[in-house]
């Protein structure tokens, strides 16, 4: 699988900020299709808000801001604490000040880039076990309150694509799970929880009205998830003009629910 956030070229040690970056040209060139699942994820996010009796949301994968109700929320009496592993710079400025919002930088991985690109040399077998060491700590996150995770667990494993070494298969798909596994138990930490993750990318030939029959499926996620409840699903339009993947149109089938 292919990282849709990886702009060609860009240096590994970059990572966070070229992911930014990508988002923005995606959603810019796909503006419908994002629209459409940001309206979608932000009901998600609002009616699960309706339920709740703590006032502070701690918000995991905040990114862009273009998928969360943050205004809404804001406007309706809570704080909340957006955490990235990279703000963009235009985001901190626009909200700079604003009472009720914190930004947190933090690697919610426990230290994925640090592992694969420390200075030491690494290779895929060390890399594998090293993730399995990794143990995702809520020591800075308040625990006590309300976590959503906004379109994150699927982007987790996207590094170990930047790494200076292959991965096979198999190797991929176990440290894949293991960092989202660890995600999970990361947000078991919480009081109550709501997870908003794509499930399954599928490719379809280009056309110019609605896609046909896939031509591939593949998974995003490498672990089961513990619905509480039933989660909404829905299709996410990621890329219909053939930047993703040549020659194909690609959705994603996203799930949003209660933990």
């Amino acid at each position: 699988m292919r990282n849709p956030f990886k702009p060609k070229g860009v240096l590994s040690r970059a990572i966070p900020q070229s992911y930014q970056r990508g988002i923005a040209r995606r959603y810019a060139a796909n503006r419908n299709g994002w629209l459409a699942h940001a309206e979608r994820t932000k009901s998600v996010v609002l009616r699960f808000a309706e339920r709740l009796t703590s006032r502070h949301i701690t918000l995991l994968g905040s990114g862009w801001l273009f998928d969360c109700p943050v205004q809404e929320l804001l406007n309706t009496g809570f704080s909340l604490t957006l955490v990235d592993i990279a703000h963009p710079p235009q985001v901190v400025l626009q909200w700079k000040g604003v009472k009720g919002l914190e930004f947190k930088e933090l690697d919610v991985t426990g230290g994925l880039l640090e592992l694969l690109y420390s200075t030491r040399r690494i290779d895929a077998s060390a890399a594998l076990d090293g993730v399995q060491g990794l143990l995702p700590t809520p020591k800075t996150l308040d625990t006590g309150g309300v976590v959503v995770s906004l379109n994150l667990l699927s982007q987790l494993p996207y590094p170990l694509q930047e790494a200076e070494f292959q991965f096979s298969n198999t190797e991929y798909n176990q440290a894949a799970s293991q960092l989202q596994q660890a995600h999970l138990r990361l947000l078991g930490c919480f009081a109550q929880r709501l997870l908003i993750t794509d499930m399954l990318e599928f490719h379809y030939a280009p056309n110019t009205q609605q896609p046909g029959e896939p031509k591939r499926i593949i998974p995003t996620v490498y672990t089961s998830i513990p619905w509480a409840t039933q989660p909404e699903s829905w299709v996410w339009e990621f890329d219909h003009t053939g930047a993703y993947l040549a020659n194909c149109w690609v959705n994603l089938a996203v799930k949003g629910g209660v933990l």
